[in-house]
């Protein structure tokens, strides 16, 4: 006779094996091709896996621990549908410290999670719009002092700071928007701060 606890585990590590499985896929994805995995795919795929898990173990035992991951992946998923910027940040981007200070701006920065500066003070050619996105960590944009820039910052959960401006909390999000700009700017970040600022 199987025991209950014996089933619960090895349902359990099936599914955190097919989720492994299906992360490292979508990595793979979006590492070489042009195709940008959300974590708004993500998180309601794994929902949707432990939910089959718990109706097909549902005979063999209580599969308690499978429950309270599933749980904790529908907290997920509702902060992920009220938080737009979750779904809009890619997944690509490496680990660590980031800087850049082009003197030609490129049209995207990405990174992954730690720490992100982009410095425009030496910059003479801008795009129509720079994207600047972090998973997690600390984004900070510092532009040219006296340029007019429009700007949106938003953090899925954390601060942001846009010009002495600041917001905080769940989806945070600072705009401005001043008369003809030059350029705008759009940084983003899953969980953490954002700051853009003049230098």
């Amino acid at each position: 006779m199987t025991h209950p606890g014996n089933t619960d585990r090895r349902m359990g590590r099936i599914v955190t094996g097919v989720l492994l499985v299906a992360i490292g896929g979508m990595w793979l994805v979006e590492a070489y091709t042009d195709v940008d995995v959300s974590w708004g795919v993500i998180l309601p795929a794994a929902l949707i896996l432990v939910g089959l898990a718990l109706v097909l173990g549902s005979s063999s035992g209580r599969h308690g621990g499978l429950i309270s991951f599933g749980v904790v992946l529908t907290i997920l998923v509702l902060l992920s549908a009220a938080i737009e910027v979750i779904a809009e940040v890619p997944l690509a981007g490496g680990i660590g410290e980031r800087n850049e200070a082009p003197t030609e701006a490129a049209t995207e920065y990405r990174w992954g999670v730690g720490k992100m500066v982009i410095d425009l003070t030496g910059t003479t050619e801008f795009p129509e719009v720079i994207e600047v996105s972090l998973v997690m960590g600390e984004l900070v944009v510092v532009v040219p002092e006296g340029a007019v820039v429009e700007v949106r910052g938003t953090a899925g959960i954390g601060d942001v700071l846009v010009l002495g401006r600041s917001s905080a909390g769940f989806s945070p999000e600072v705009v401005e928007t001043p008369p003809n700009p030059e350029f705008k700017i759009d940084a983003r970040i899953v969980i953490g701060k954002v700051e853009v600022r003049t230098g």
